[in-house]
């Protein structure tokens, strides 16, 4: 696992914000928001790639997160606590990360 081959994955699957619908049978469809309402995704290949590579992606995206909050917390060069501008996109992609449902 790389960062490009997530990244690759991630630019392959079906773009938008995505749900689960389980229906009164027990059926589940993997949904998506457009301009017209609520779709189904398809599940072709770069979808069930996205899909079963999240356990494995997740993880390991999280872990990086938790590392990059650690060493934001004080900066070595200048001791600023989340203010120092070198550490700008950092927190920029933390706070981006904290704001997710």
């Amino acid at each position: 696992m790389s960062r490009d081959s997530i990244r690759a994955r991630v630019a392959a699957a079906t773009e938008g914000t995505w749900s689960v619908s389980v229906w009164e049978d027990g059926y589940l469809t993997v949904d998506f928001d457009t301009e017209d309402g609520i779709s189904v995704i398809p599940m072709d290949e770069a979808n069930t790639a996205f899909i079963a590579h999240a356990r494995q992606d997740v993880p390991a995206l999280l872990a990086v997160a938790d590392a990059a909050a650690d060493d934001i917390t004080g900066c070595d060069l200048c001791g600023e606590v989340y203010t120092c501008s070198a550490h700008k996109d950092t927190r920029e992609a933390l706070a981006a990360l904290e704001a997710l449902p």
